[in-house]
């Protein structure tokens, strides 16, 4: 006897990404662009220097917490 169903092929295709199969995936986009994206800094001014500036500062700033968070009677 034949069974029924068809057997998924192990091709993926688009329409399998559409109809929403649980065990297929679309590929993964660039995740780090998608961070950059969602940034509240990065979608208020979009122009290079800014977003480096601020890069910058967000960097700083961690340096800083964490020699805090290492050295609690030497802080600020």
């Amino acid at each position: 006897m034949i069974p029924s169903f068809s057997l998924p092929s192990f091709r993926k295709r688009n329409s399998d990404y559409k109809n929403g199969s649980p065990n297929l995936q679309p590929p993964k986009k660039n995740p780090l662009k998608n961070r950059e994206d969602r940034s509240p800094i990065y979608s208020i001014d979009k122009t290079k220097k800014r977003v480096l500036k601020v890069l910058l500062e967000r960097r700083k700033f961690s340096k800083l917490s964490t020699q805090i968070r290492s050295n609690p009677t030497n802080s600020l």
